[in-house]
């Protein structure tokens, strides 16, 4: 299935010169304008299922008006319409997950220098996003120059307020809507609010006791659960199968890893490629133990099942085109699974 998103936003514009009242103030309904802009997105393959927030997506700008001399509007609505790429036709709003809608806080204050400063903006970190997700999302709101966020977070240039035992911050960034300045914001500012809901979401009520495995160890392994399991209830059987094949010395074999480095997760030719290329750090497949880093930024769900993960016999596991979990006990058995769900 291929579809588009279609956008359509109504404004009313109250003043023309410049100025900025209240609207009840400034006129009568019988007065202002009303503007609806529509726009229509790029095209979104979609061929499977997936969790939430974690099908593709992408970023639109839209200018209401283009006038030399600055307008000021209140936005009365919008709302989007899924249709099919070929036809147009309306599908169901259940090809998309969710829509938000922001403004250029920049563009505002130049248009509109003495207006009341606004408080903020918020800005949505996905769970599992790699930072490499995290910083396109910020060069897509016009927020940041691209690889701004990546060299803060990559490089580790701002302290953290705990010792992490990795190269990067990856796998510390903890996923979640941040409220961030409407003007003056830096990468810096974001990694260190995350680092910090890090520590007070995970480590100062779930981190004392680790079960005898390192912390590295425990994100690692949940960065691979939020990926893996879109399910919460299931993550916890899903760690205790591949903590059953790390400390067994047996490869993982999570073919999530092997996407970590792609500039674009869902690319299913570069993801293939990967799979087949044994010299690759991050491909489980073939290199045993976990991989050197985490392959994205978990929640304390993912968390919390690789600390504490169910004591199973399993071995092996697969997802049906449902998302269904089939774990089995021996190859012989997930290859007859893999064979009845066609999972390949």
């Amino acid at each position: 299935m291929t579809s588009l998103l279609t956008l359509m936003l109504t404004a009313c514009s109250i003043l023309s010169d410049g100025g900025s009242v209240p609207p009840a103030e400034a006129a009568t309904p019988e007065i202002a304008k009303v503007h609806t802009k529509t726009i229509t997105s790029k095209r979104y393959h979609i061929d499977q299922k997936y969790a939430s927030m974690r099908g593709p997506y992408g970023f639109d700008g839209v200018t209401l008006l283009d006038t030399d001399s600055p307008e000021l509007l209140w936005i009365t609505g919008y709302r989007t319409v899924v249709v099919d790429a070929k036809s147009e036709k309306p599908l169901s709003q259940e090809w998309m997950c969710h829509a938000n809608l922001d403004f250029d806080a920049t563009e505002y204050y130049d248009r509109f220098p003495t207006a009341p400063p606004i408080s903020g903006r918020l800005f949505t970190v996905l769970e599992g996003w790699r930072i490499r997700d995290i910083d396109a999302a910020l060069v897509a709101k016009g927020w940041i120059e691209p690889g701004a966020y990546t060299a803060v977070a990559e490089g580790k240039t701002v302290s953290a307020p705990f010792d992490v035992p990795s190269p990067t911050y990856e796998g510390y960034l903890y996923p979640e809507t941040y409220a961030v300045p409407a003007a003056g914001f830096t990468p810096e500012l974001l990694v260190t609010r995350q680092l910090a809901t890090f520590q007070e979401r995970f480590l100062e009520p779930h981190g004392q006791d680790l079960k005898g495995r390192t912390l590295h160890e425990i994100v690692v392994m949940a960065s691979m659960l939020e990926r893996e399991e879109p399910k919460p209830e299931n993550r916890a059987l899903v760690a205790g199968i591949l903590w059953n094949r790390i400390d067994h010395d047996d490869a993982l074999g999570v073919d999530a890893t092997s996407r970590y480095e792609l500039d674009e997760w869902n690319d299913r030719k570069a993801f293939i490629k990967k799979l087949k290329d044994k010299s690759d750090r991050y491909n489980s497949r073939y290199n045993k133990g976990l991989p050197p880093t985490a392959i994205g930024n978990p929640t304390v769900s993912s968390l919390k099942a690789a600390i504490d993960p169910e004591e199973t016999d399993f071995w092996y596991y697969l997802h049906d085109h449902e998302k269904n979990l089939h774990p089995s006990l021996n190859a012989a058995e997930h290859e007859a699974k893999r064979k009845k769900y066609n999972v390949y």
